[in-house]
């Protein structure tokens, strides 16, 4: 057998077994560096298998065909999937991953060769490669409520009852039920051991067997870059799919989010000069369950630090909802004091904007100190990020609490009179007021999702109702709400309409709810 270009290391980092192995690497693909070759070793009607222990050094895919493969070849020298075993691209995790790969094939003519090869530019180092003849074993994995057996082999194979229960001595064993395959999944105890046909494989049921806990990441560092870091830790144990980064202007606001796969290192980009970021790397695992977190990390990006908006969500709305009222407070907000007429209300108010997850918001008015917005209809979950931008420059996202409702009803400027319509259109007022059996429109914020898609700049081509129809009272009294929507081309500007019940004349108090969360009480005139 013939040994490719490479270079025998005895770096601890290197050696799979051992005190050596042999190290390949490839900067350019046109190199086409192998691994081994080798013919004539073959005889008719025979099955061999090919083993090779590997650990990847450094892989920095330019392909994406995967680093590695190995196999055996037709005549033609085409290395064909049923003979062959690869590193592909997303079984890749980071430096230091180790394992074998394995094929095997019954010749059936002459001119077979084995050979392996680098497919794409990286590290790896290899060691124990044999060939042997035999049909090899069932591979075997186990899962939390069960095993997965595969006989890759071209001959049938016997797994006896010993190894399916494995090291793990796993009982319970039975076949699954379905209706793919009735007469192999007919749900049946396993008592005896099973029989695998050539390239086939089974799955079966065992009791649960709980996987072992996820550990926290170890060991995290951050070099700051001119505009952004480079992060990097130690692995986490445990049934690790990949690792979730968070990170943020405040160790209580870590807004951002990346996700690295099964990489223990990433570069976060678009970090502000002069900034100070904190960082958290927490484990994954298959499921989606998080695992302890690595301790907290800081990195400042280099520059001058800039005048940036400094805010926070006051006390008075304490929790974002869709089309809900919020006050910001802080400084460097605005210009000057600013108010927009409205309703409607643009998303923008002299050179001061607000995202909400990403999305405008509506803004009321604007001050060096203060800012009043409307949350967008679209956010939704139990957090929202807010961030503000004063004259093209952005502040530090803060992470909110996030609510599905949070009804306010608006009122007249200077007053606690609702914003209450008659069906032809005039105000509700102490001069006008309305009359049992009257149906009139009420304006309010915060009622919550709404049914249907935006158009361009988050309004509505047609009205959207809300999916939460709200509860109304009028003087302690049930009032009907007989629809309750998202007018065409507005942003977050509700309108409920209701039917006034038999009142006391005078001034009456409204109010509205949404799934249990009370609006403000206002004042609407009845007679």
């Amino acid at each position: 057998m013939l040994v490719g270009p490479g270079t025998i290391s005895s770096n601890a980092a290197h050696v799979i077994g051992g005190t050596a192995s042999m190290v390949v690497r490839q900067d350019e693909v046109a190199e086409g560096k192998w691994l081994f070759f080798a013919d004539n070793l073959f005889t008719r009607g025979r099955t061999y298998q090919l083993f090779m222990d590997y650990r990847l050094l450094e892989y920095r895919p330019t392909t994406f065909r995967g680093l590695v493969g190995m196999g055996f070849s037709d005549p033609s020298g085409e290395l064909t999937q049923t003979r062959s075993a690869s590193l592909y691209f997303p079984d890749s995790g980071a430096p230091g991953q180790q394992g074998t790969l394995r094929a095997s094939v019954r010749v059936t003519h002459d001119g077979v060769k084995v050979f392996g090869g680098l497919p794409d530019t990286g590290e790896i180092a290899i060691d124990n490669v044999r060939l042997i003849e035999g049909t090899g074993g069932v591979w075997r994995r186990d899962f939390e409520h069960g095993i997965v057996l595969v006989n890759p082999t071209p001959e049938p194979q016997y797994v006896p009852q010993n190894w399916i229960a494995g090291p793990l001595q796993r009982t319970g064993i039975r076949r699954i039920s379905g209706s793919q395959m009735p007469l192999i999944n007919n749900g049946a105890d396993v008592t005896q051991g099973i029989w695998l046909m050539p390239a086939d494989g089974i799955i079966l049921l065992a009791s649960t067997r709980a996987a072992s806990p996820l550990t926290a990441p170890s060991n995290p560092g951050a070099l700051a870059t001119p505009s952004g870091a480079v992060v990097w830790w130690q692995p986490s144990t445990g049934p690790v799919s990949g690792f979730h980064v968070r990170y943020g202007e405040s160790p209580s606001d870590l807004t951002r989010h990346a996700a690295t796969g099964s990489w223990t290192a990433v570069i976060l980009d678009d970090l502000r000069p002069g900034a100070t970021y904190f960082i958290e790397v927490t484990a994954v695992d298959f499921i989606g369950t998080r695992g302890p977190s690595a301790p907290l990390i800081s990195v400042t990006i280099p520059g001058a630090a800039e005048i940036r908006p400094q805010f926070m969500i006051s006390a008075a709305t304490p929790a974002v909802a869709p089309g809900a009222f919020v006050r910001l407070e802080g400084s460097n907000l605005a210009d000057q004091t600013l108010t927009q007429p409205g309703p409607p209300f643009g998303t923008t108010l002299g050179s001061t904007s607000v995202q909400v997850n990403g999305v405008d918001a509506a803004i009321m008015s604007v001050s060096p100190n203060t800012i009043d917005l409307i949350a967008p209809w679209q956010i939704g979950g139990t957090k929202a990020v807010i961030n503000v931008t004063h004259g093209g420059i952005p502040g530090a996202e803060r992470l909110v609490p996030a609510t599905a409702a949070r009804p306010w009803i608006l009122t007249w400027p200077g007053g606690e009179d609702a914003i209450a319509l008659h069906a032809n259109g005039m105000a509700v007022t102490a001069h006008t007021p309305a009359r049992a059996g009257d149906v009139i429109v009420v304006l309010a914020v915060g009622l919550g999702a709404v049914a249907g898609s935006p158009s361009a700049g988050g309004t509505f081509a047609k009205s959207a109702s809300t999916i939460h129809v709200p509860r109304a009272t009028i003087g302690g009294q049930l009032a009907e709400v007989r629809a309750s929507w998202l007018p065409s081309g507005a942003t977050a500007l509700y309108h409920v309409q209701m039917v006034v019940p038999a009142l006391p004349p005078g001034a009456a108090t409204m109010q509205l709810d949404v799934l249990g969360t009370p609006s403000n009480g206002v004042t609407v005139f009845v007679q």
